[in-house]
């Protein structure tokens, strides 16, 4: 079966918060996890050497967020130790454990930002 890229939908963007980059990003659009994340960590945050840059104002998404990865048809995402860091349908974590991710799940990231990852059917 081939490998399909999964996506993080915005979800959640509260009044007076604006996406500083990518700047077209906005509620109902979405980042294409690149195929990158098969077999190797991909890195989201602030920061310009991240894989995928997603930055806020005001600013909650610090410069090496978080990070990605598919292992044996699973993703897994992992945070820094950082506050404010990450939170899974709600549950809000600040530590370095990687955790399963499965399609619809919700990720909010930092303060503000809430995305809805998604898993395209494999053909």
């Amino acid at each position: 079966m081939p490998f399909t890229s999964p996506q993080l939908v915005l979800t959640e963007l509260p009044p007076g918060v604006e996406i500083r980059a990518p700047a077209w990003l906005e509620v109902g659009g979405a980042l294409t996890v690149p195929l990158a994340v098969q077999g190797r960590w991909i890195t989201l945050g602030a920061g310009p050497d991240q894989d995928l840059v997603i930055r806020d104002q005001p600013a909650s998404i610090s410069r090496s967020h978080c990070r990605l990865i598919s292992r044996g048809g699973a993703f897994l995402i992992q945070g820094r130790l950082h506050p404010p860091g990450y939170a899974i349908n709600g549950e809000r974590f600040n530590d370095c454990t990687a955790r399963p991710l499965r399609d619809g799940d919700f990720i909010t990231m930092g303060q503000h930002l809430t995305f809805r990852f998604t898993m395209p059917p494999q053909r």
